[in-house]
């Protein structure tokens, strides 16, 4: 089964990360964590053609938590929790995005569910 979803560069990720709510370790996280994390995988995008660790660099700059910060409506104190938060997850390390490896290329990106149902119960 298809669906297609449509979307922009910007909300592509929150969208994502709703979609694996189900699944560890995005299950563990709050509406306004997800809404950060989504924040913070679309700037890897966007700074996806800069070497891994400047892009880091950037992404967990000050001016781009202002700009997520200003984009959320949240005051840096609650951002700066939500990372803590999202560190404490695995998700986040100190300064650099541990879920990036699941995902590729948003252009062509797919999830596919393959169910194993045990009817032995």
């Amino acid at each position: 089964m298809k669906v297609p979803i449509k979307t922009t560069n910007e909300k592509f990720y929150r969208q994502l990360l709703e979609l694996l709510k189900p699944f560890p370790p995005i299950n563990a996280c709050t509406p306004s964590e997800l809404d950060v994390l989504g924040h913070l995988l679309y700037y890897n995008d966007f700074y996806i053609d800069i070497s891994l660790p400047m892009r880091d660099k950037i992404i967990f700059d000050y001016d781009t938590m202002i700009a997520i910060c200003n984009k959320l409506n949240m005051n840096e104190y609650i951002y700066r929790n939500i990372l803590t938060q999202l560190r404490k997850k695995s998700i986040v390390d100190k300064k650099s995005l541990k879920f990036r490896p699941y995902i590729k290329d948003k252009n062509n990106y797919s999830i596919s569910f393959i169910f194993s149902i045990d009817n032995g119960e």
